[in-house]
């Protein structure tokens, strides 16, 4: 031992003299952890380095499809003991006694699976909080999909943190991943809390006509929304015209179809507008330009309901 190690090692024990049993024990704790933790690091790199520069790879797994494509090589030994799903597929009469397996898994981007072969073979998921929300969200479905139960609630975690002031960027598919993945328990619940207590940030979010019908017709069923009436309304007319492909269409170049598809998309939510919180202005800016979508009758109840009828003449 060095003069300097031996001075460190002096200090160490004349420090441990002067604790309490209690605090001595925690330091031994803490000690043994940070060696454990030494170990797991040394485990962890020389199996990525096993992954990185073997040449004994018995498992080529086909990532993606066309444009966003790659292969990788794998150990079918290591994918067998670190992952429920490749234990069963790889048991498979399909490739027992085979010198090459190969695995195609098109539903998932090259860029997910390198993360989770990297976790397969060093048990770490590199840099997955520096990522995009919705590249989080990616690797939540894979890991589902391949069974790293152990890593959802901490991938969860990382989503939520990193979505906490620009969720409305990413609502739409946020919702629709928490509603078709029954782990995903924290993002259901902060989905559940959106809806039921902050639904106006719906309406504003990015992805808006992404939403499903019956989400949106509960949303406009409610009374609690607190945004203007007139801006309910141009969401709803946003994604009606998305639904009908009139988007991107000039309204001075829509012929009778066109009016009468979006009338058909707008007719469920009509009823549940509040015509009667929307100005005279904003009826003629917003809403009068699109009066060969509604039934007569429907027309006339909106009218009246913003009080139009001294305001307007018959030709309207």
């Amino acid at each position: 031992m060095n003069s300097e190690n031996s001075k460190t090692f002096q200090l160490f024990l004349l420090l441990l003299t002067k604790m309490t049993s209690e605090k001595q024990a925690l330091l031994k704790k803490n000690l043994s952890i940070i060696s454990k933790k030494s170990f797991f690091f040394d485990l962890s790199k020389h199996y990525l380095e096993l992954l990185e520069n073997s040449n004994n790879f018995d498992v080529l797994i086909k990532i993606g499809h066309e444009d966003n494509y790659k292969e990788f090589y794998a150990h079918s030994f290591i994918l067998n003991q670190r992952s429920n799903y490749f234990k069963k597929l790889l048991s498979s009469t399909n490739f027992i006694k085979k010198k090459q397996i190969i695995i195609e898994k098109k539903n998932i981007s090259p860029k997910v699976f390198n993360i989770i072969l990297r976790y397969i073979y060093g048990g770490i998921l590199d840099n997955i909080d520096s990522q995009e929300p919705k590249f989080i969200l990616d690797v939540l479905i894979a890991a589902d999909e391949l069974n790293f139960f152990e890593i959802i609630d901490y991938l969860q975690d990382i989503f939520l943190k990193q979505t906490q002031n620009s969720i409305q960027r990413y609502f739409t598919h946020f919702y629709d991943v928490t509603s078709q993945y029954s782990n995903f328990t924290k993002l259901r619940k902060y989905v559940k809390n959106i809806v039921t207590e902050l639904p106006h940030i719906i309406f504003r979010a990015d992805d808006f006509i992404g939403l499903d019908k019956e989400t949106l017709l509960y949303l406009v069923k409610r009374v609690d929304i607190v945004i203007d009436e007139i801006e309910i309304w141009d969401c709803i007319l946003k994604w009606c015209m998305a639904k009908s492909n009139l988007k991107n269409k000039d309204i001075k170049d829509w012929n009778i179809d066109d009016f009468y598809c979006l009338g058909k998309s707008l007719e469920p939510f009509l009823p549940h507008i509040k015509f009667e919180y929307i100005t005279k202005q904003d009826y003629s800016i917003k809403i009068k330009p699109f009066k060969q979508s509604f039934d007569q009758n429907v027309y006339k109840k909106i009218k009246e309901a913003i009080n139009l009828n001294e305001y307007i003449d018959n030709n309207i």
